[in-house]
C-alpha cells in the first residue's frame, strides 16, 4: 500500500527559537550581574574584621575580567554567528550577492572562506544555467526567424534542380540539391546534438556548393587516425564544424592564389574527442593568432576588434561555436587556434566522447 504524499509546507515565517549562542550571552550577562551584585552587598554589609579595600579590588577585578569574557565572546562568535545566520537566510531568499568578511583568527573566520567559495561556486553554476537558457532562446528565435514558409524554399530549390537537369546542367543540379540538405540541416533538425557522420555530411553539402562558387579551386578530405566507426557515431554540438570550413576557406584560403585544401583530421583519447580543421591557407600572424586564442579562453568577443575599420568578421563563428561546447560540456572542452603565417591554420576542437544522445536519456 502507498503512502499518502505529505501535506506538510513549508513557510518563509519561523517560530524565533532561542540558539545556544544567545543562552550562553544571556548567562555570561547574568552571572556578570548577580556576581557584582554579590561583592556589592557583601562589601557594604561585611564584618568589621575585614578591610575594604581588597574586597573592593576584588570586585572591580571580577567585574573586569566578565567584561573582557563577554566582549570576547561577542566579537568572536556572537556577531560572526549572527551575520552567517544572516547570510544564509540571505541565500534562503534568493540573494547570493553578500559575502562574509574573512578577517578573524578564529574558526569562524575560516568557516566564512567556505562559505564564499561555496557561494562563488553557486554563482558561477547559476551564470553558466543563465548563458545556456540564452543561447537556448537565442536559437529558438533564429530558428523561427529563418522559418518563412520552409517548404516553400524547399519546392522552390527543387524546381531549379529539375530545370537544371533538364537544360543539362549537371553542376547547378548538385548545388541546389546540397543547398536544399543545408537548408533542411539547418531548420528542419531540433536536437542539439548530432552524429559526427550527420554533422560530416553536412560538411559536405557545403563544401560542394563552395566548390561550384571557386570553379573547383578547392578540395575537402576527411581523415580519421582509427576507429571510423565509433567516431562516426560519437555525437557533438550541431553546426560545429561547418563554421570553422567556412572560416578556413573565407580567411585562410580565399586569399591565397591558387589552389587549395581543408582537412577534417578526428582522433580519440581515452575519454576525448579531438577533431581539427586545417588548412593550407595564408595562416594567421603571431599577435592576432594571440588574440584570438585569448578571446576564446575568455569568450569575449569584444577582444577580436582590431579597430573600427578592421573587423574580425567571421572570427566570431569561432567564439559562438567555442562558447556552445562549453556550456554543453563545461570549461574543460573548447576551440583552440594553432597557426603558421604563410604556411596554413589548424583549428583543434576537444569534446568529450558520447556516443548516447544525452537528451535522449535525461
Amino acid at each position: 500500500m502507498k503512502k499518502k504524499p505529505s501535506d506538510r509546507t513549508y513557510s518563509r515565517k519561523r517560530t524565533v527559537h532561542l540558539h545556544i549562542n544567545s543562552v550562553l550571552l544571556l548567562a555570561l550577562m547574568l552571572l556578570l550581574i548577580v556576581g557584582n551584585a554579590a561583592f556589592i552587598l557583601y562589601a557594604a554589609f561585611r564584618p568589621a574584621s575585614l578591610p575594604a579595600l581588597p574586597l573592593k579590588l576584588f570586585a572591580v577585578l571580577s567585574c573586569g575580567i566578565c567584561l573582557l569574557v563577554l566582549g570576547l565572546y561577542i566579537f568572536t562568535i556572537y556577531l560572526p554567528a549572527r551575520r552567517l545566520n544572516t547570510a544564509l537566510r540571505q541565500i534562503a531568499e534568493g540573494d547570493f550577492e553578500q559575502l562574509l568578511s574573512e578577517e578573524g583568527i578564529t574558526e569562524l573566520s575560516g568557516m566564512a572562506g567556505e562559505f564564499n567559495t561555496f557561494l562563488l561556486s553557486v554563482r558561477q553554476i547559476i551564470n553558466n544555467e543563465y548563458n545556456s537558457q540564452l543561447l537556448k532562446k537565442r536559437a529558438e528565435l533564429n530558428a523561427l526567424q529563418s522559418q518563412i514558409n520552409p517548404h516553400f524554399l524547399y519546392n522552390t530549390i527543387d524546381s531549379i534542380r529539375g530545370q537544371a537537369l533538364m537544360c543539362g546542367s549537371k553542376p547547378i543540379a548538385d548545388t541546389a540539391k546540397a543547398l536544399a540538405s543545408i537548408f533542411r540541416y539547418c531548420i528542419d533538425t531540433p536536437d542539439n546534438l548530432v552524429r559526427v557522420q550527420e554533422e560530416l555530411q553536412h560538411v559536405t553539402n557545403y563544401f560542394s556548393i563552395q566548390q561550384f562558387r571557386f570553379h573547383n579551386r578547392f578540395t575537402l578530405s576527411t581523415d580519421f587516425e582509427e576507429q571510423e566507426a565509433v567516431l562516426r557515431s560519437c555525437y557533438l554540438p550541431r553546426l560545429t564544424l561547418q563554421p570553422l570550413v567556412e572560416n578556413a576557406i573565407a580567411h585562410g584560403l580565399e586569399p591565397k592564389t591558387g589552389p587549395g585544401m581543408v582537412r577534417i583530421k578526428l582522433c580519440a583519447s581515452q575519454s576525448r574527442l579531438i577533431i581539427t580543421v586545417e588548412d593550407d591557407g595564408v595562416g594567421i600572424e603571431a599577435a592576432q593568432l594571440e588574440r584570438i586564442n585569448h578571446a576564446l579562453l575568455l569568450s569575449d568577443k569584444k577582444l577580436l576588434d582590431v579597430s573600427p575599420k578592421k573587423r574580425s568578421g567571421n572570427r566570431c563563428a569561432l567564439l559562438n561555436v567555442n562558447e556552445r561546447i562549453r556550456i554543453t560540456f563545461g570549461e574543460a572542452y573548447g576551440v583552440r587556434l594553432y597557426s603558421t603565417y604563410g604556411v596554413g591554420t589548424q583549428c583543434e576542437i576537444v569534446l568529450p566522447i558520447i556516443t548516447v544522445n544525452p537528451e535522449y536519456n535525461s
